[in-house]
This record gives structure tokens, sequence and C-alpha cells, in this order.
């Protein structure tokens, strides 16, 4: 049974207000920031085999476009009876208000800080995407509701590993090019491994696209500075790809048919 009306539409409200004040706020404070210390300056003060191109970072405003969209149909009246949106909600803005604080302590140099932030994220994106899974594979809600979360997931699993790789070169633990190559294939395996791992058992396809897209930007990256390290990413973006595909075509030809044929999709939808 769904929260009361009333409490569900004003946590869902404070949700949708707390998201785009964060989303505001990292933007800005990016933007604004003086000279030497926006992110994609402090990020190259730590580069690494591991650093994906710019343009990765392109997906923050699909995921954040993502989590708006979601607050807004959490206050359809549609949606007033579906507990999950509450359930979400207050998670939501915590991942939004650590997302927050990274952009802070990142600008900051606070690199070990910046990484405690982001695995925190990294858990609560988990979380949330298993929330929100167990909906849709229970025939609650359509497999929208999985898409804001997934998609920060993924993401979420990379940027772990990312601040993990910049974390080591702020200790100073370079170890020469051997140790460096390793370092970045060792964490290419580890984020192939998520995506395909989670991918396939939650049937979420987004996520590995998300890592074979971050791991495009790496071997984009690399393939001048660290070829071998271009090639391990070419391979993991290649084989996140082929099972995102893979996952998406048995979403939408076979798993989604069989259950409106089934009839177990209620009459509540996300």
């Amino acid at each position: 049974m769904g929260a009361s009306p009333g409490p569900s539409v004003a946590l869902r409200w404070l949700t949708l207000v707390v998201v785009a004040a964060a989303i505001a706020y990292s933007y800005l404070a990016d933007v604004l920031a003086p000279g030497g210390s926006d992110i994609a300056t402090v990020s190259r003060r730590y580069d690494n085999a591991f650093t994906p191109a710019p343009f990765a970072f392109a997906i923050w405003g699909l995921i954040y476009a993502s989590f708006v969209a979601h607050c807004v149909v959490a206050l359809l009246p549609s949606r007033r009876t579906m507990e999950i949106y509450d359930r979400l909600a207050v998670p939501l803005m915590l991942a939004n208000v650590l997302g927050a604080l990274w952009v802070a302590a990142f600008r900051h140099d606070m690199v070990f800080a910046a990484l405690l932030l982001v695995a925190t994220m990294f858990a609560v994106a988990w979380f949330m995407l298993l929330a929100a899974s167990r909906w849709v594979d229970t025939g609650r809600a359509r497999f929208w509701l999985t898409v804001p979360f997934a998609l920060f997931f993924g993401w979420m699993a990379v940027a772990t590993l990312a601040n993990l790789a910049a974390a080591r070169v702020a200790a100073g633990w370079t170890g020469g090019p051997v140790i460096e190559f390793a370092w970045a294939v060792g964490l290419l395996v580890v984020a192939t491994a998520i995506g395909l791992g989670v991918g396939v058992r939650r049937r979420a396809f987004l996520v590995p696209a998300v890592v074979a897209w971050a791991t495009a930007a790496i071997a984009v990256a690399t393939r001048g500075s660290e070829p071998g390290v271009g090639t391990a990413a070419v391979v993991a973006s290649v084989a996140c790809g082929i099972a995102a595909v893979a996952l998406a075509v048995h979403r939408a030809w076979i798993r989604e048919p069989a259950q409106l044929v089934s009839g177990t999709l209620g009459s509540h939808r996300a």
C-alpha cells in the first residue's frame, strides 16, 4: 500500500527541489570556479591511464535530466499511490547532495575525501537500482523507472575506479610504466565485470551501455600515450556494447511482450 497522498506529495516536491539545487550547484560551482580549480583542470593534475577523454563526462547531462524527469513523474496523480517513489526519494536526494559535495572536495584537491564520497554514491546508486529493478521485475512498474538509476550506477562504477586511480597518483604511488599499465588494465577488467555482471543479473542494458561509453572514452584518451591500455579499453567497450545491445533486444522482444500477455503488469506503470 502506498504512502498517504499528503506526506508523499511533500516528500516528492522536496526531492525535486533538492535534486534541482544540487544539480545547479554542481554545474555553477565548476563553471564559475576560479582559474585552476575547475574539475577538468584539477583532474589533469592527477592524470593517469584510466582517465577518460573529456567527452565522456557529457553523460552527466543525461543523468541529471533523467533525475529531474523522475522527480516530475513522481508528482503525477497517477503515481501518487506508488510507494517506490517515496522509497527512492531520500537516497536520490542523498546521491545528489553527495555529488555536490564531491564537486567541492575535488575542486579543492581533497582527492581522498572525493574518493570516499564517490564510493558512497556508488553504494547509494546500487540501492536505488536494486529497488527500482525489483518493482519492474514484479510487474508493478515499467522499465522506465530504472533508467535514471541504471545510468547513474553505470557511471558511478567507472567514476569510483577513476577516483581510486586519481587517489593513487595523489599518494605518489606511480610505480613506473608497467605498474601503470597493470593498474589501468585491472581497473578496466573490474569495470567490465561490473557492467556485464549487473547488466545480466538485473537485465539492465543501460549499465553495460554506460560502461561501454566510458571505456571508449578511455580508449580515445590513451590511444597515443598508452596503446596497450587503449587496446584493452576497446575490448572492454566492445564487450559491454554487445552485451547492452543483446540485453536491450531481449527486453524489447522477449521479456516485455511476455509480461504483457501474461497480465503480470498491474495497473500502476512507470
